[in-house]
């Protein structure tokens, strides 16, 4: 993530955030427009420096974006009773299941045998059911 200085045809330099990421799809890198800032000769009457300010304004944003990236922690306690009459359990062990499921591409894979065999079900949602519950 930096800061984009556009020189337009009038002469004048645009401002705007901008995050590079990599197509997978496409197989190049992108980049898309974070925020949109205006003109730098109307940031100088807002600002003493500009540059600055929204310089800093980038790290926030990449500060923001790797707390995102954080993985979550659960802590369990060995000692902690459970109390009757509440669901505490939480299954996800599904989740790998599906991972590999999308991974091998089978949903995609089920999706264009039920439109060519002209099935009157739809094979990805049964087996994709079977992961899920």
């Amino acid at each position: 993530m930096y800061l984009k200085k556009t020189k337009t045809k009038n002469g004048r330099i645009h401002l705007s955030i901008v995050d590079s990421y990599y197509d997978k799809a496409k197989k190049h890198a992108r980049q898309v427009t974070v925020e949109s800032l205006g003109y730098l000769d109307e940031a100088e009457k807002k600002y003493d420096d500009p540059i600055a300010h929204f310089k800093a304004r980038v790290e926030e944003l990449k500060r923001a974006k790797n707390e995102k990236k954080e993985p979550i922690r659960l802590e369990l306690s060995v000692d902690e009773k459970m109390e009757k009459g509440k669901a505490y359990r939480k299954n996800f062990g599904h989740v790998i299941l599906s991972q590999i499921y999308h991974r091998l591409k089978l949903d995609t894979f089920w999706k264009n045998r039920s439109h060519r065999r002209k099935f009157d079900f739809d094979a990805n949602i049964i087996f994709n059911s079977t992961f899920a519950h």
